[in-house]
């Protein structure tokens, strides 16, 4: 089964338009079609962009559809713990989401 790490927006946007691509990405992932790749930090970072108060009162994001897809992701995905070795990108943060995919070796 291929493996693949699906960049944050990719996952607040499926939950903000059900009807656009990253939807389908959602759709894909619940149906089985690839491994998502995981680490803490980018759960995190996940779950803080979801409840920003912005995002929670102009998309009416409900806690309930948070937590679905943040248990969705913890159950099906492959889990590594990025240690900051990697150091490429201009924006470290973007080094975390690369030691995340190398550690979990993306396709």
């Amino acid at each position: 089964m291929p493996r693949a790490l699906v960049d944050t927006n990719v996952w607040v946007s499926a939950l903000l338009n059900p009807h656009g691509f990253p939807a389908q990405v959602l759709d894909a992932l619940k149906a089985g079609q690839f491994e998502p790749i995981l680490s803490e930090p980018l759960l995190q970072e996940l779950l803080d962009v979801l409840s920003r108060p912005r995002l929670v009162k102009k998309y009416r994001l409900e806690a309930r559809d948070v937590i679905e897809l943040a248990t969705l992701l913890e159950q099906k995905a492959i889990k590594v713990e990025p240690r900051g070795e990697l150091h490429l990108c201009r924006d470290p943060r973007d080094d975390v989401v690369l030691e995340t995919a190398l550690l979990g070796r993306a396709d």
